[in-house]
């Protein structure tokens, strides 16, 4: 079933932070900012491309709004994939609850000007769907889980990535999802134009080959702040892994660096009651 949504006009903003806080479900602030990163590196496909923004999995479209506000500089068509009430069986079925508050959630915090839902298995995508979202420029896989509907979601978005787009796959290292790593191992290994390059905030990342160079180096050396970095190999392939760090965390490292670079001024503040006042309600 395909519905065609222009969201009205609610309470707009461009915090998108302040959007994912209102929304019920599951989307870490740390993959919001490394997704601001990606939306910030003028690698992304131009909105000149005519590409789509795909989600797959929109429950009450916590990370669909935040995410399609960022890439609608670079998206003209907006694409939200989901069973929602479809079949109340199904275990990971939001139903009709869930698509009400989607729906709602739209008209209160979406800014992209029209959203074509698709309520339906993403395995069943007719080809006139598949036809009508055209090239893709970013898509995040969050649907059911399993190894089967996984495997099938990375294969159809790949097919229409476009050469710049980017894709974001949800609970790959979850304990309850064994299955998505399976089905990420798989599509790897079954062709090598797509690869994994950053790893966070619960989401691995995907591009082409080449885009994933330019990403991995331009992340890479632009790291923000409170967020470390560190190189890995998944399935082979280099890999950055970004872990956001906790309050104590960037206590340390902003002391580490301060003493590094001016040791009088370390020795300064670490005797000087004031600044530990300040660093404790931090």
């Amino acid at each position: 079933m395909q519905e065609i949504i222009h969201p009205r006009k609610g309470h707009k903003t461009d915090n998108l932070e302040y959007i994912r806080q209102q929304i019920p479900g599951f989307f870490h602030k740390p993959a919001l900012d490394l997704c601001k990163f990606v939306a910030k590196s003028g690698l992304m496909p131009d909105v000149k491309d005519d590409v789509s923004f795909v989600e797959i999995g929109i429950h009450c479209g916590k990370s669909f709004i935040p995410l399609s506000n960022l890439f609608s500089k670079y998206c003209s068509r907006f694409y939200a994939i989901d069973i929602f009430d479809l079949d109340p069986d199904e275990p990971h079925a939001t139903g009709e609850h869930g698509k009400k508050r989607f729906l709602e959630n739209l008209d209160l915090y979406s800014i992209v000007p029209q959203v074509t839902i698709f309520q339906e298995y993403s395995t069943k995508l007719s080809a006139e769907m598949k036809k009508e979202i055209g090239n893709i420029g970013f898509a995040s896989i969050d649907g059911s889980h399993s190894y089967e509907d996984t495997k099938n979601d990375l294969d159809i978005i790949s097919e229409q990535l476009h050469p710049k787009g980017s894709i974001i796959i949800d609970d790959v290292f979850h304990k309850r999802y064994i299955e998505v790593v399976w089905a990420l191992q798989e599509f790897i290994k079954s062709q090598d134009k797509i690869i994994p390059w950053l790893v966070g905030g619960n989401k691995v990342f995907l591009a082409y080959k080449d885009r994933a160079k330019e990403l991995y180096e331009y992340v890479g050396k632009q790291a923000p702040f409170d967020i470390v970095f560190v190189n890995y190999r998944l399935f082979g392939v280099p890999v950055l892994v970004a872990s956001s760090l906790e309050e104590k965390k960037l206590k340390r490292k902003l002391a580490y660096q301060v003493q590094q670079r001016n040791p009088k001024l370390y020795n300064y503040l670490k005797n000087n009651k004031l600044v530990r006042k300040i660093f404790k309600k931090i």
